[in-house]
């Protein structure tokens, strides 16, 4: 459900006096103004990338117990509702002592890693399934919106920022005792995202995961005809 608001942002260029020949040639005055939406949504999907990191003697040896706990990892998320699960960046490679001069080989780290998507309501559980499965390193829990609640959030903050544009020119015209005319042109101007920070904390259950929203900024510029000269 959006929540709506105004942020007025108020740039107004406009001319009121206006020649014969401007009359003539349809070059009548006008009133430039800004407008700014703001659209709140839900963020309703966290994106989490977690890896699995292994050091042994041999390659082999490294290799195997990283095959083991990427198998637990995947076991135990499967029984939870998550999707775009992906097994990526799997890398295996020699580790020497770079602290001694002829830098011996000291074994083998071998690491893979793991990422899905999953809704912020058990997001939290997956976590610690995954870490009591044998992960050892989370890298990134980002949590966002679909990108057609995004769209749409946009379309709305557009809406607003007109709404916010022609109340503007409005009450400029009529301080001046005189009428807004028919649009001339829109400008969309540059738009932002801002979002608030996840926080993630510590439970007796599970680690909490609180999505909070994300407010989703359009900007525009209009140019209205001014009458009742």
């Amino acid at each position: 459900m959006y929540k709506l608001y105004l942020i007025a942002s108020l740039f107004c260029i406009f001319g009121i006096r206006s020649s014969a020949a401007q009359i003539a040639n349809g070059t009548a005055p006008y009133i430039t103004v800004s407008g700014s939406g703001t659209v709140s949504i839900n963020r309703t999907i966290v994106e989490v990338r977690l890896a699995i990191d292994n050091n042994a003697p041999s390659a082999m040896q490294a290799q195997q117990q990283t095959n083991i706990i990427t198998n637990n990892v995947l076991a135990v998320l499967r029984p939870y509702n998550i999707s775009n699960l992906v097994t990526e960046a799997l890398s295996l490679q020699p580790v020497y002592n770079n602290t001694d001069d002829k830098k011996p080989l000291l074994g083998y780290e071998s690491s893979v890693a793991i990422t899905y998507s999953v809704s912020p309501e058990i997001a939290g559980d997956t976590l610690d399934a995954v870490v009591q499965g044998g992960a050892n390193r989370i890298d990134s829990v980002q949590i966002t919106s679909r990108k057609p609640e995004e769209e749409e959030g946009y379309k709305s903050a557009l809406s607003l920022a007109m709404q916010s544009a022609t109340a503007k020119a409005n009450a400029v015209v009529m301080a001046a005792n005189l009428c807004l005319g028919s649009l001339i042109s829109v400008k969309i101007l540059e738009n932002g995202y801002i979002s608030p920070t996840m926080v993630a904390a510590e439970t007796d259950s599970a680690t909490a995961i609180v999505p909070g929203n994300k407010n989703i900024v359009a900007e525009i510029e209009v140019t209205f005809k001014i009458g009742c000269m």
